[in-house]
């Protein structure tokens, strides 16, 4: 992205989104993102961390979409089947600094 543009790349990561519970009829085929594990967001994660470190001349700045959507599953947020695992993934890359 920075060698197409000449402004600061801010990198996104998500831990996933998946919205046929709501909307069925849609099927697989629109889920964006799916099979989603704390060590997958982590990696996920360190790679923007890497891309931001790798370009000291642009903000340290990342972006978390999450959308604290339980049933779409983009959420930031402790829950029965990961625990604290997303959350941990975000402190083990942020005190990798």
């Amino acid at each position: 992205m920075d060698s197409a543009f000449n402004i600061p790349v801010f990198p996104c990561t998500s831990i996933g989104w998946d919205d046929s519970p709501r909307f069925h009829a849609n099927g697989a085929r629109d889920v964006a993102c799916s099979y989603n594990t704390p060590k997958s967001f982590g990696n996920f994660l360190q790679k923007a961390k890497e891309y931001v470190d790798a370009h000291p001349d642009q903000p340290r700045f990342m972006v978390i979409n999450v959308w604290n959507e339980f049933v779409e599953g983009s959420y930031l947020l402790p829950d029965m089947l990961n625990g604290y695992g997303y959350l941990e993934a975000v402190r083990g890359v942020v005190k990798s600094t």
